[in-house]
Order: structure tokens, then C-alpha cells, then sequence
């Protein structure tokens, strides 16, 4: 997967608090068997020698018990790394991994085992294949004396795979490189009957194993870079007019496709996962065509130039089901920051999702080094990352490797972030059929079980009686467990009798069906049915906070508790439903109901200097020559440049001033509107203007009177005039041509009364 095969080489969303762990987050293992890196690390002499195959299956029965205890949900598990196999094949030979000699049987199938005891504690098994890798070392699998050639012949004579078939049958499939990086052989992607074997190859593992997922690695071409080493397939089948990495890229790609459709037809419900090379390329170029943005500062090797490797080709086309980047760096690497890079992932992969039919999505997961040696805390800010910045809740970690995984940093993370069990995220855009719920649930002593005509796997939670079973089987800290068959032992689930369980069928796409409860309270909760924010989008300053306000449906639900979540933390980070602002942009803050995941979304633009402007008076009438001053409050007071610019959508029926005096010119309506010059952000009145000229009453045939009544302030005139009321901050109260005005009853304070060009002050006390 790496820089050679000895080393294998993530947007509301603010952290998901300990409080609340995920129910869906993928939480696996890269297993290498290449070079017995993790696994198995004795060898099997003969396949009767029970005693060394015990050895090595409990070498990986004791990591998967590491990994269960520290709630991983999954493993991938190498089985194709040198175009041999870790299982029964009718292609390749046997890998020397497991007895010291390529071809020679282990006495059992590795891939079979690993399959039922992964599935024995609750876990996926997703193969991990290198699709075009033949040899680390050219000409390693070559027969060198002339015992082995005897062996080849008998092996061959009596029908069993010999180790170096595919150069004996076809040796011009094979390209040999040596470039530094690489001076290995690998399967030539450019030839078509080559593509097809390889698709046959991995269809052979999918169609006689019940696996969960399937997950390549970046092995097309090599590392190092391809110059005329596929000369003759190049010669043979380039179109004319397509460049070298045009047609490259393709193969790939056909490849990609061509194993994504085989699985949808024989086994859609297998995840079809990709691990390319953490930078996807540093090219401009390449970025522009796809309409992204590369991430700031990042340089070095990248995926599309050398290996001819495509993601967001693969994303656009919809022909994987999960992403995981082998993102192999620390927080604060210079040139390849996992910050940077695990945000603009999530964010690239969100974009071509989002526009996939049918309602499909490409999961984000991340594949992250444990072998660098970093530190606790390292390694738990970068699934802090996985978490933030993953799309449609989905996030997911992939630790490579296994052993120093294990060795390392499994105990601090099962204390910190994976202290309870989660499930893979569903695929809930593949068709599926509804599962009923479990029957006949039966508690004795601390074991349950139950029985369903179809399901081969279920999810069982435990949680305090009262509690509605929705909210509870919503929730991570009540699923005690993940089954492959009808019972399970709750013997570490505290007060049982005071608790209710339940059973929920589980598909293989990840979808949870209704349960069936033991020990149901008569009068559980009431169940939350929405939750309803009242503010659709807000602007606000860096550094500055703001409380979003929300409302939940019913008002008598029993689970009230909500968690928030931000899809752009640098921009925006919200922690119990205050946002604050951290740098120029904008962030979609998620309010997601404990009890249902019910959730709604408001958008925050944070940014320095103007953030709005508002009118007060929000409609205005005037006769034709009158004019009357609109007041406009740029927020905040204290920002530096306040300046704004008035205009008048029709200037035949009013004018504006630049200092916001309205003038009417002829009857009829339009808008007046005031736009900062920072910032751009505007407010408009609605000017009505009369075909009449001002009242040509003077001060000695007009009378008023202002008066409150407990039906409110009154003020009448003599002759029919122009009234507005303000407060004493400006905003209009009340706004008429007549002569008896009345408003709704008022506090005591300041008033201003405007009636036509002159202004009475008003105090209630």
C-alpha cells in the first residue's frame, strides 16, 4: 500500500463530545499479511501439523479479542497481496505467508476462519487485495534450480496451482519495473484480458465468502512513476488523441467499475471500499477540471500523477461505497497537515456525492499510521478530525497496523473514544428488504435469545426501564452487542432485571429493523417526533458568540436531550447551541435530537467588520414634494467602515438622498433600499406616495391632541395629516394619513410623534 510492501503506507460540525459516541462510525484495522507484518508471524510446515496451525490461528483470535475489547467493529484483512491468496482459490496459489513457500497448502482456509471468528464477537471481515501487484522483488517467483522446476512440473501434472502460474501461462501480462521506488512486477492494467483477470480474481472471494466489504489499496501502478514500461499494451490499445495519463487513468478506472457493478449484481450489499494515497494530486490543473479547490500547502507525491488513481473520478461515477485516505501524517506535518487534508477530503467527497442519484452516498472514513510512532494524544486528535469533518454522519478510522496497533494504543482509545460499540454506517440507498421483528424472546439466567426466520445477524440493547425504545435503540451507550446468530450472554450487563432489552433484526447493509423487547415498562417515555431551530441563518462576527434557539416536538417528550454539531468547525464551532465565530465563512450548525436523530440545521456566515443592516420603518407614505428621513442601523456599532448607499427603485415616484431623505415625486409605490459598502448586506421600506401635495394648514388653523387611554395612544387632528409614531429608539409604532390615529396600548417611556413635517414629544409615565 506504501512507499515499498514492507511499509503500508479525514461540513455543522463541532466535535462529537465523550458524552455522545457515535452509533455509526466504522472503526477497523488495516491486517498486513505481506512479509508476515501482522499476521500469522509462524508458519505452517505441513498442512497435518495441527499443533502450528493452532499457533497461528490463535494469533489472530488473540487480536481480534484486542480489537473487540477495545470496540472495533471491523477488520480488513489481507488476502491478496502478491496475486496469491490467504483462502481456497482456483486462480492463485497459496501465499507464502502462511508456510515459508508460495503454493504450499496451510491445512485449513485462513480466509474462512478469519470470516467465522470476526463474526463470533460482533465483526465485520472486509478483504483487503492489492489488485495488480505481483512481486515485490522481479523475478522472485521464478523457479531458479532445477528441484524446484520438478516440483513445478508435479504440482502442475497433478492439477494443484503452482507457485509462479500466471508467468508460466501468461508472461506478457507482467511488467517489470525498476524505478527506485519500485523494482517489483506488477499485472498490466492496460490490457484488457489482464483487467478482466483481476475482476474474476476478487468476484472469486466475494461470490464463496460471506464477507461484509472489500477494500483495495493504491497498488495499480507503482510507485515511482510509469514511463515505457507498458510500451506494447500501450501500442496495442491507446486510442489516438489520449495521453499516457488519460489512458492510464482509464484502466484504472475500468477496473473500478467493472468490480463495483460485479458486486452489485452477485452480493450488493458487500461494501466496496478504496484506500488511495493520502493527496489526491498538487495539480491545478487536474483540481480545475473538477470544479475543487486544492487544500492549502500541501505538496509531495500525489495519487493521480504516479499511480494513476482517480477518487474523485470514482466518487463522481458512484462506483465505490466508502473512501478511506491513507492519511499516514500528523497534525502539524508541514506540506501534508492531516487537519488540512482530512477536511478537504470529507468536503471534495460530500461535493460529488451530493450529486449521485437515487440517494447514494460515498462514506469518508480515513486510514491513519500507527506505526509512525505517534503520540496518545496524536492519535486521538485525528479521530477528533474523523469525526468532525465526516459527511452524513458517517465517520469512520482504519488503523494501520494491526500489531502496533494493539500494542500501543487500543486500551487509550477504548477509555477516550470508543468506549462503547458502534455499527457501520447503513447503506440505506440500496434496496433492501424490510425484516420483521425478532419472536419469541426468552431470558434465562443471564443469556437471551430469540428466534427470526431470515436474519443472520442482530444488534441487542440494554437500557433502564421507562425509557421509550426508540430513543434507546437510537443510542450507542445502550447496544451491548452485535450477533451472528439467535443468542447472546448479558452477563456484564448490570441490575438486568431493571432493564429492558432489545432485539433488533440487523442486514448486511447495515440497516436496523423494528425490535422486540423483553421487559417493557407499562408507561415508557414519550417519544420525540422533531426538533425545529428558529433561526434559518445568522451572521456573526469572529470571536463573537451567538445562542441558537430551538424547539422541541412534543413539548412533552420525555428525552429532551440534544447534541449540536458543526459542518465547518474553523469557521464556526457550537458547543451546547452557542456558535462562535473563528474565521471568515460559513458553517451549516446541526441540532440533532438524542431521541430519534430528529435534526435541523441553521446556516452561520461569520465574518470581520458590517454583519447586517436594518430599517426600522419597514413602509412609508408621503404626499408628492414631501420627504421624510429613513434611519439605517448598521450593526455592529463598532464596526470601522458603517458607510452605505441609498437608491430608489423608481425615481419617477420617490428619490432618495445620500443621507436617506425620501422624497415623493409622483404617486404611486417603490422600494427604497440602503446597502453597506461592506459586506454588501441591505434592508428596503415600501414608499407609497399620494398624487396630493402636503396639507397647506399653518399652525394657527390646526390642532392636536395626543392622549392615552387604556385602548391605546390616540391622536387626532384637526384635518386629515400625515402620523407616525416612533419610540424613542426609532422604530415606527404606527404610520397613517387620517385624522385620528389610535395605537395599542403603551409602557411607560418616550414617544415621538410625527405629524406631517413636525415632531411632538410624548411621555407616558
Amino acid at each position: 500500500m506504501k512507499r515499498s510492501f514492507l511499509i503500508l503506507i479525514l461540513s455543522a460540525v463541532a466535535f462529537l463530545g465523550y458524552s455522545q459516541q457515535p452509533k455509526y462510525e466504522m472503526r477497523a484495522v488495516w491486517t498486513a499479511t505481506v512479509s508476515k507484518i501482522d499476521w500469522p508471524t509462524a508458519s505452517v510446515s505441513s498442512p497435518d501439523n495441527a499443533a502450528q496451525i493452532a499457533k497461528q490461528q490463535k494469533q489472530l483470535t488473540d487480536y481480534l479479542d484486542h480489537l473487540q475489547a477495545c470496540n472495533l467493529n471491523s477488520v480488513c484483512l489481507q488476502v491478496r497481496s502478491l496475486s496469491d491468496a490467504l483462502y481456497k482459490s482456483r486462480f492463485e496459489p497459496w501465499s507464502s505467508s502462511l508456510t515459508g513457500r508460495r503454493g504450499a497448502d496451510p491445512g485449513y482456509d485462513p480466509l474462512q476462519f478469519a470470516i467465522d471468528e470476526a463474526h463470533k464477537r460482533g465483526m465485520e471481515l472486509h478483504v483487503w487485495v492489492n489488485p495488480f501487484r505481483y512481486e515485490t522483488s522481479a523475478g522472485s517467483y521464478v523457479s531458479n534450480t532445477q528441484a524446484a522446476l520438478a516440483n513445478d512440473a508435479a504440482d502442475r501434472a497433478a492439477g494443484r496451482i503452482v507457485a509462479d502460474t500466471l508467468r508460466n501461462a501468461h508472461p506478457d501480462w507482467l511488467l517489470a519495473y525498476s524505478n527506485g521506488s519500485f523494482n517489483g512486477t506488477i499485472i498490466d492494467p492496460g490490457l484488457p484480458e489482464a483487467r478482466r483477470y483481476v475482476v474474476e480474481v476478487l468476484m472469486e472471494i466475494v461470490g464463496n465468502y460471506d464477507i461484509e466489504g472489500i477494500i483495495m489499496d493504491d497498488y495499480f501502478y507503482p510507485y515511482g512513476g510509469t514511463t515505457d514500461e507498458d510500451r506494447v499494451s500501450k501500442s496495442k490499445y491507446k486510442p489516438s488523441g489520449m495521453t499516457d495519463e488519460e489512458w492510464r487513468l482509464s484502466n484504472v478506472n475500468t477496473v473500478m467499475q467493472a468490480l463495483y457493478d460485479s458486486i452489485q449484481h452477485v452480493k450488493p450489499w458487500v461494501r466496496f471500499g478504496m484506500g488511495p494515497f493520502g493527496i489526491w494530486t498538487t495539480r491545478s490543473d487536474v483540481a480545475d477540471m473538477y470544479g475543487l479547490t486544492l487544500p492549502a500547502g500541501i505538496v509531495g507525491l500525489d495519487d493521480y500523477s504516479v499511480q494513476y488513481c482517480d477518487p474523485m473520478a470514482w466518487t463522481r461515477g458512484g462506483y465505490v461505497d466508502y473512501l478511506a485516505p491513507q492519511l499516514y501524517w500528523p497534525t502539524d506535518s508541514k506540506g501534508q497537515d492531516y487537519d488540512v487534508l482530512c477536511e478537504w477530503w470529507a468536503q471534495s467527497v460530500k461535493h460529488f456525492s451530493d450529486q449521485l442519484p437515487d440517494g447514494k452516498r460515498v462514506y469518508f472514513h480515513v486510514s491513519q499510521a500507527c506505526y509512525r510512532g505517534f503520540s496518545q494524544q496524536e492519535m486521538e486528535a485525528e479521530v477528533d478530525d474523523n469525526r468532525a469533518f465526516c459527511p452524513y454522519d458517517a465517520p469512520g478510522s482504519i488503523f494501520y497496523n494491526t500489531n502496533t496497533f494493539v500494542a500501543n494504543y487500543a486500551d487509550g482509545l477504548a477509555g477516550t473514544h470508543f468506549f462503547t460499540k458502534a455499527l457501520l454506517p447503513p447503506m440505506r440507498w440500496k434496496s433492501h428488504k424490510e425484516l420483521s421483528a425478532p419472536q419469541s424472546l426468552v431470558l434465562e439466567g443471564t443469556t437471551l435469545s430469540w428466534s427470526h426466520p431470515e436474519a443472520v445477524r442482530f444488534t441487542v440493547y440494554a437500557y433502564p426501564k421507562g425509557r421509550s425504545a426508540k430513543s434507546a435503540t437510537g443510542k450507542a451507550q445502550y447496544l451491548v452487542g452485535i450477533v451472528y446468530g439467535n443468542t447472546i450472554d448479558l452477563k456484564d450487563v448490570a441490575n438486568l432485571a431493571d432493564k429492558t432489552l432489545a432485539v433488533c433484526a440487523y442486514d448486511l447493509y447495515g440497516n436496523e429493523f423494528e425490535p422486540a423487547l423483553w421487559n417493557e415498562s407499562e408507561n415508557a417515555d414519550v417519544a420525540v417526533t422533531g426538533v425545529r431551530l428558529l433561526q434559518d441563518s445568522v451572521v456573526i462576527a469572529r470571536t463573537k458568540e451567538l445562542t441558537l434557539e430551538y424547539e422541541l416536538l412534543p413539548d412533552n417528550a420525555g428525552n429532551k436531550d440534544v447534541y449540536w454539531r458543526s459542518t465547518n468547525p474553523g469557521v464556526a464551532k457550537v458547543k451546547d447551541g452557542v456558535v462562535t465565530g473563528m474565521s471568515d465563512g460559513t458553517a451549516l450548525i446541526i441540532v440533532t435530537t438524542d431521541d430519534g436523530d430528529y435534526a435541523d440545521t441553521c446556516s452561520v456566515r461569520v465574518r470581520e467588520g458590517v454583519l447586517g443592516v436594518v430599517l426600522r420603518v419597514r413602509s412609508l407614505s408621503l404626499n408628492v414634494g414631501q420627504t421624510k428621513h429613513l434611519t439605517a442601523f448598521v450593526s455592529p456599532t463598532d464596526a470601522e467602515d458603517k458607510s452605505v448607499v441609498w437608491a430608489s427603485a423608481d425615481e419617477q415616484v420617490a428619490t432618495v438622498d445620500t443621507e436617506g431623505n425620501v422624497t415623493g415625486v409622483g404617486a404611486g409605490e417603490t422600494d427604497v433600499t440602503v446597502t453597506t459598502v461592506d459586506g454588501g448586506f441591505t434592508a428596503s421600506c415600501h414608499v407609497t406616495v399620494n398624487g396630493q401635495h402636503p396639507s397647506g394648514l399653518d399652525e394657527q388653523h390646526f390642532s392636536l391632541v395626543i392622549a392615552a387611554t387604556q385602548q391605546g395612544l390616540m391622536v387626532k387632528t384637526s384635518a386629515e395629516a400625515d402620523i407616525c409614531v416612533y419610540s424613542v429608539s426609532g422604530m415606527q409604532m404606527a404610520s397613517a394619513r387620517q385624522q385620528t390615529l389610535w395605537t395599542t396600548p403603551l409602557s411607560h417611556g418616550v414617544y415621538l410623534i410625527r405629524v406631517n413635517n413636525k415632531t411632538y414629544k410624548f411621555v407616558k409615565q
